[in-house]
């Protein structure tokens, strides 16, 4: 790949160091993108033994743990039947890169996750600091279970809630398409097609500052991942943003078509206007296109994107809300992972 660009007397030294900054940066991405995939291949063969256990059909009698990495840590995953065998070809993610930039403005000895799912996340900052105070929100019955598993087969520091957050202590009813859906919603308009035959079952929702959580600390980490009710969440835990102001990681979906852009857009502007009132600012987490799990960029940004559909964008859907007290957070870099500042 050609990293000099040309240069002639026209062109001044500051654009010739700017394109050679932007080939810099894309040379960086390539290299990211070739060593995600060699990685990706090296796991898999790694899990060959698992993988050839759920194939003849031997894994639902032999609930025994797994082992992986995750960044530099060996973690333990319990099998159960094969169900987390996906969980073992995970790479360390975004959120670890995330946490080592961000200990300069939070408290990241705790980390609240609404929306755990059945680990992921917990096994990604737990292992990135083994004494960290995890709080994990799950009201998946199957999902929440194989959780626990997880948490005391590597003894975090867990605690751990079955149910959902958000902004009434009510019965809602949730949508998924398997046991463990990731995409797991109590908002099934966000995606009609995909829930138009899925009845749901009913869940148990509480606000945020209902919970009884001990001792949270000033700046402390909030995560939401709850696939489109993140205003309800937000709305839920008000008392507890106002007075100990997290730094909150939150995915904001775009349209899952081009018929929902409209609601999408109309759910972003509400999203946009709770964060105003509470004092944060956005910053948008560009992940690689391919793994959707490598940070590339954090850009500052005044609002979400609107007129998106997911599939043409699903890397631009993770974002920081940072205090606007904090002054130099547009500052940050990602020198320690060889990504240009912002």
């Amino acid at each position: 790949m050609k990293l000099r660009p040309d240069i002639n007397h026209r062109q001044s030294l500051s654009e010739y160091a700017h394109n050679l900054a932007m080939m810099m940066q894309s040379y960086w991405q390539h290299s990211l993108r070739k060593h995600s995939l060699l990685a990706s291949r090296i796991r898999k063969l790694r899990i060959l033994p698992v993988i050839l256990l759920r194939r003849f059909g031997l894994a639902p009698y032999l609930n025994y743990q797994a082992k992986c990495k995750v960044g530099t840590q060996s973690i333990a995953v319990p099998m159960h039947e094969g169900k987390l065998e996906s969980v073992l070809l995970m790479e360390e993610g975004y959120k670890a890169v995330l946490l080592s930039l961000l200990k300069k403005y939070a408290d990241i000895t705790c980390f609240v996750d609404i929306g755990a799912n059945c680990g992921q996340t917990m096994l990604e900052v737990c292992s990135w600091n083994r004494e960290i105070i995890y709080y994990g929100f799950e009201p998946n019955p199957e999902a929440f279970g194989l959780l626990q598993k997880v948490s005391a087969c590597n003894k975090f520091n867990s605690t751990l809630f079955p149910w959902a957050c958000g902004d009434a202590s009510k019965p809602l009813k949730i949508y998924r398409t398997s046991e463990l859906d990731a995409g797991a919603t109590v908002v099934p308009e966000i995606r009609p097609d995909t829930y138009a035959s899925v009845s749901g079952f009913w869940i148990a929702t509480y606000p945020l500052d209902k919970v009884a959580i001990p001792d949270l600390p000033s700046g402390f980490i909030l995560k939401i991942d709850v696939e489109g009710s993140e205003l309800e969440v937000l709305r839920g835990a008000l008392t507890t943003i106002h007075a100990k102001r997290p730094i909150i990681l939150c995915e904001v979906l775009h349209a899952h078509r081009e018929s929902e852009i409209p609601a999408n857009d109309a759910r972003k502007r509400k999203l946009e206007s709770i964060l105003d009132q509470l004092n944060y600012t956005l910053y948008l987490c560009v992940l690689d296109l391919d793994t959707r799990v490598s940070l590339l960029e954090i850009q500052a940004v005044s609002e979400f994107p609107k007129n998106q559909v997911w599939s043409r964008s699903p890397h631009t859907c993770d974002y920081i809300f940072a205090l606007k007290e904090i002054q130099d957070f547009a500052k940050i870099t990602l020198e320690s992972t060889g990504v240009a500042s912002i």
